[in-house]
């Protein structure tokens, strides 16, 4: 009994582990892909980068009715305001 109730107290620290909330790092420029697959991916730890999307075309266009008219023609769009991030 005693080394069944040794290995739950080692099971309940490494579990412990696991689900203990952690800080999200906040990077304000994507980092090198090296860096990134070693500190985020591989460890499967969050992060949030921001500004990742500034420059692309798409923010500018699709605010404008007239282009996406043209680029969808008659195509039906369900669109919804409730979105969550």
């Amino acid at each position: 009994m005693e080394l069944l109730e040794a290995g739950l107290d080692g099971f309940n620290e490494d579990v412990g582990d696991l689900i203990v909330p952690r800080r999200v790092d906040v990077l304000k420029k994507p980092p090198p892909n090296v860096d990134f697959l070693r500190d985020y991916v591989s460890r499967h730890t969050p992060v949030v980068i921001r500004g990742l999307i500034d420059e692309w075309p798409a923010l500018e266009r699709w605010q404008d009715d007239a282009y996406l008219s043209e680029q969808c023609g008659e195509s039906k769009v369900k669109t919804t305001t409730d979105i969550y991030l």
